[in-house]
């Protein structure tokens, strides 16, 4: 049985930034800082966060339309 991946609202909550700031920082976006990138990856991970290529393909798709 597969495990369920958490949110960015779990990853947010869990690391104490703003949901859309772990979203970018998730992305790898360069406005948000190297360290804090880093801190919301660590938590991310310990939670079992994994990227997920589909969704990450899906959502490009949907920014550029």
């Amino acid at each position: 049985m597969a495990t369920r991946r958490p949110t960015t609202r779990e990853i947010a909550l869990a690391c104490g930034y703003n949901q859309s700031t772990v979203s970018h920082a998730l992305r790898g976006r360069d406005k948000i800082p190297a360290e804090t990138r880093e801190r919301i990856f660590k938590v991310a991970r310990e939670m079992g966060w994994q990227p997920n290529p589909l969704a990450a393909a899906y959502m490009a798709h949907l920014r550029l339309s």
